[in-house]
């Protein structure tokens, strides 16, 4: 198939410049990761021809696009339906969580959604304990899915792309599970997600759990919030956690789009001075990005501490022999002692057997999505206004006990001003899910 750019590059002399433009809009969204382009807020031409196009109604999607949402829309219709909810038990549950963890158990599609300290995690152990054997937990990354580990020990959890050996299985194969749930499901693409939904067979309980505040995928699409309500939804707004009244009211302010005032200017100074704080950017270049950001850091702790040092590692790529996940964050040591060695909770591994990694001092929003650090320093640093208000709110909920918002006034604004969510057209496509 040839590239829609080349495509766009070579097209005929005989299209119309009107159709031109069109063309240059639809694969400018596409680039943005929205799945098509709504054509009521082109003044232009409205339609076009294509073998690369499709258009529905008022919408233009990329065929592969198209095809992607279509499969996504297929397969809900094939496996949303009711069940017989067996018995389980409503310790320890708030009202709201009982009344979450009935509807999962309940429907054999399901989607619990919440924002942070809402108990999401917790009631996946009530929700796994009813159904008490051939459950598969797995989330979008590995720091994710490490968590639900932590809350239940005795199944299975695994990655999503581990779970369905993607992008690289040639062939999908079913998940042989009575209760598959994931977690951080807003994090989960339009390709991962048909690539999914493809693996399930009628009947099986599958439980997507995540926050339809938080930034979209990297790749294309936001289906996690296009189908909230689509399919049967429980929307947690309770928060549990006291002490982190303050970073949720702020989280809240941003959503709300209010004024946010920064409490520092953008400083290298104060990055420097942050200790134990772990320095959020939605930048991966320039002076404000991560990669700067470590350079700086690490240079002025190897300047105090010389050849003994200890720094924050992230982890790039999946290494299954080693057991480390793309996302896990540990300590690289460097002593007089032993070799450069590093740390993973508990565990050290020789820093030659390490799979690739990057230093981790600061760390973009879209890499911290899954993780809970102490305390947060957020840089809102020129630029921050691209990927909207969901940034922010992200950044802030990664906090538990304290969070610091760096910048100036108008960037903040602008970015709380606009929204990242992406345009699709699940829910217009002509399928009836609901019963």
């Amino acid at each position: 198939m040839i590239p829609l750019d080349l495509y766009f590059a070579n097209l005929h002399k005989d299209v119309s410049e009107e159709e031109r433009a069109l063309l240059a809009a639809v694969m400018a969204s596409a680039r943005e990761g929205h799945l098509c382009f709504d054509l009521s807020k082109w003044s232009g031409v409205q339609t076009v021809t294509s073998p690369y196009l499709h258009q529905e109604g008022h919408l233009i999607y990329l065929k592969r696009n198209f095809e992607c949402e279509k499969e996504i829309a297929m397969h809900l219709k094939r496996l949303i339906g009711p069940l017989e909810p067996p018995t389980y038990s409503k310790e320890g549950l708030t009202d709201e969580q009982a009344k979450a963890v009935h509807l999962a158990l309940s429907n054999t599609v399901s989607i619990i959604e919440g924002g942070p300290g809402t108990g999401k995690t917790h009631l996946t152990s009530a929700i796994v304990k009813a159904i008490g054997k051939n459950v598969v937990l797995a989330a979008p990354t590995g720091k994710a899915a490490a968590r639900l580990k932590k809350y239940n020990p005795d199944f299975h959890c695994s990655t999503l792309h581990a779970l369905l050996g993607f992008p690289t299985r040639k062939k999908t194969s079913y998940i042989y599970a009575d209760l598959i749930v994931v977690d951080e499901s807003s994090m989960i693409d339009a390709r991962l997600l048909a690539h999914f939904l493809r693996s399930l067979r009628e009947g099986q309980r599958v439980v997507f759990l995540g926050d339809g505040h938080q930034l979209p995928p990297i790749e294309s699409g936001s289906l996690f919030i296009d189908l909230i309500d689509w399919v049967p939804t429980a929307h947690l707004s309770q928060s549990l956690r006291s002490d982190r009244k303050e970073i949720l009211q702020l989280a809240q302010d941003i959503l709300a789009g209010k004024m946010i005032t920064p409490q520092e200017p953008l400083s290298q100074e104060k990055v420097l001075e942050a200790k134990e704080t772990m320095i959020l950017t939605p930048l991966r270049e320039g002076p404000w990005g991560v990669e700067a950001l470590n350079a700086l850091i690490f240079s002025a702790i190897k300047k105090i501490d010389g050849e003994i040092w200890c720094v924050p590692i992230l982890i790039t790529k999946t290494d299954y022999e080693i057991g480390l996940y793309n996302g896990e964050i540990g300590t690289l040591w460097r002593t007089n002692v032993k070799p450069l060695y590093a740390e993973f909770e508990g565990r050290q591994i020789p820093a030659s057997r390490l799979p690739s990694y990057e230093l981790a001092f600061a760390l973009s929003v879209h890499k911290s999505q899954g993780s809970e650090f102490d305390h947060v320093m957020v840089l809102v640093p020129p630029g921050s206004e691209n990927f909207g208000r969901e940034v922010l709110y992200t950044a802030v909920t990664r906090a538990r006990h304290s969070v610091t918002l760096c910048g100036d006034v108008e960037t903040i604004q602008k970015t709380v001003s606009r929204s990242s969510q992406r345009i699709s057209g699940i829910r217009n496509l002509s399928f009836e899910l609901l019963p």
